[in-house]
């Protein structure tokens, strides 16, 4: 099974990918959370294989991939019906994601599992890069009391990455993407990355977006936050009018976005 579940702002990008897919699989919506899942072998292997082996996954997820697609390879021959082909499917699938549950470990005992590939990526693709930044990248503002600050509060725009520490040579050469500008920071096994300077955020991130847009509800994000970025520019945070308006554009933001 292939599946990829959003919120349910994010159905409008569920339904292209579905058309992109040749109209395969179908759309599940259960309160506000949206699943786009393919389950059926013969369009696993015509429309899910074919897409990713063009278009390569550059995290580490890639390599639940590449086992994941062993194992359609192995059911499409009809494989998975022989004693030895359904081990090679646990032993592929033991490797993939969070493993085998306690079930199957039970009635399968001694299962191995495979050797995880290693993904290496070299280079950032800016469509990827937006692309990815669509799933796991946050257009974030927030209004921190400072005393020091003329109306007793500072504006503080910043774009944001987190993904798991398996990926931390991918955020590093985002990073450097981005002129080495930001900051890494490691939580247990998360890495988090941030830009929040003024003067990158104009010159790096808000280009790099402009030119290569989210295709998802996120781009309505993007373009408030570029406005608030903007009216800092323009000096109007320092208003109480304008800080009214940043606080207007912040509650309609990311989740809270109707």
């Amino acid at each position: 099974m292939f599946s990829i579940g959003l919120h349910f702002q994010h159905i409008a990008v569920l339904e292209a990918i579905k058309i992109y897919f040749g109209g395969c699989g179908v759309i599940n919506v259960k309160n506000d959370r949206v699943d786009y899942i393919i389950s059926g072998i013969k369009d696993i292997m015509t429309y899910v294989i074919p897409h990713f082996n063009l278009y390569p996954l550059c995290t580490q997820k890639g390599a639940d991939y590449i086992l994941w697609s062993r194992i359609a390879n192995i059911i499409s021959c009809k494989e998975h019906l022989t004693d030895s082909g359904l081990f090679k499917c646990l032993q592929l699938a033991a490797s993939i994601n969070r493993g085998l549950s306690d079930t199957i470990l039970t009635a399968f005992p001694g299962i191995i599992a495979a050797i995880r590939p290693i993904i290496t990526t070299t280079s950032i693709n800016p469509y990827w890069l937006s692309g990815f930044a669509a799933g796991d990248g946050s257009f974030c503002v927030s209004l921190p009391r400072r005393a020091k600050q003329l109306l007793g509060f500072q504006v503080s725009p910043t774009f944001e990455l987190k993904q798991h520490i398996r990926d931390i040579v991918l955020i590093k050469l985002i990073q450097e993407f981005f002129n080495g500008s930001g900051s890494i920071t490691i939580n247990r096994d998360y890495i988090g990355y941030k830009i929040g300077a003024l003067g990158h955020l104009n010159n790096l991130v808000i280009p790099h977006f402009t030119n290569y847009p989210l295709h998802s509800i996120k781009q309505l994000d993007f373009m408030d936050w570029s406005v608030i970025i903007d009216m800092m520019n323009r000096k109007e945070h320092l208003t109480q009018i304008g800080l009214d308006r940043i606080r207007n554009i912040i509650a309609g933001m990311n989740q809270r976005r109707v």
